[in-house]
């Protein structure tokens, strides 16, 4: 895999774990406030949750941009092709699922 792919690829893999850490811990907060969130919602990790998956779902759309260039060139090994083509069906899957429970949204 070309050098810049393999690095967005790494960074857009960390901003979704840290969209994971960030989602999950939003979770617990609500969790932990219970009714006490009423007086404060969204809640700070709500926003930093919202704030990495939009940061995700940007390098998403880059590594895609990227993808199709090099498919179109060939400059990609097969093997490559196929893992990066997987990696962006898991990413749309995704995002069908967040679109689905609401997270993608600019307001709440």
């Amino acid at each position: 895999m070309s050098a810049p792919l393999a690095q967005l690829t790494t960074v857009k893999a960390v901003a979704g774990l840290a969209f994971a850490a960030a989602l999950v811990a939003a979770v617990l907060q609500i969790g932990l406030l219970g009714e006490a969130l009423a007086f404060d919602w969204p809640g700070s990790g709500l926003w930093v949750a919202l704030g990495m998956q939009y940061i995700w779902l940007a390098l998403v759309l880059a590594t895609a941009a990227i993808a199709a260039r090099a498919a179109i060139a060939r400059s990609l090994p097969k093997g490559a092709m196929i893992w990066l083509i997987l990696v962006l069906v898991a990413d749309v899957l995704l995002i069908a699922q967040l679109w689905q429970w609401n997270l993608i949204t600019l307001s709440l």
